[in-house]
């Protein structure tokens, strides 16, 4: 996306270059594949968005504040996430995300 500027920029650059990570050790054909499904295709932004958790967290961002973020863009931006709970979302992210897990398992039980 062309409009993206500073911060965002530098997160969605983060997030796809994990995709593409994702592909090159997977596979294009196994990639793809991957993601046919409802809970492979959360699997494989779990894992992108936790890149972007890293670098939040590196830069001083509070891993309370990245969690929620991640949540609420993949409620609110992926149309195929519609059918989830954001408890599910999170639980997600947990599973793919050392260091969001602990935060995740926390907010799964409230």
């Amino acid at each position: 996306d062309t409009a993206l500027t500073g911060r965002a920029l530098q997160l969605a650059a983060i997030h796809e270059r994990a995709h593409a990570e994702q592909c090159r050790e997977l596979g294009a054909l196994r990639s793809y594949a991957a993601r046919l499904t409802v809970q492979g295709k959360l699997r494989s932004e779990a894992i992108a968005f936790c890149a972007e958790a890293y670098w939040d967290i590196a830069t001083g961002h509070r891993r309370e504040h990245v969690l929620a973020r991640i949540a609420d863009e993949l409620e609110t931006a992926y149309d195929w996430t519609a059918g989830l709970s954001r408890g599910e979302i999170v639980a997600a992210v947990g599973r793919e995300c050392p260091p969001l897990s602990t935060l995740a398992r926390a907010r799964e039980v409230r």
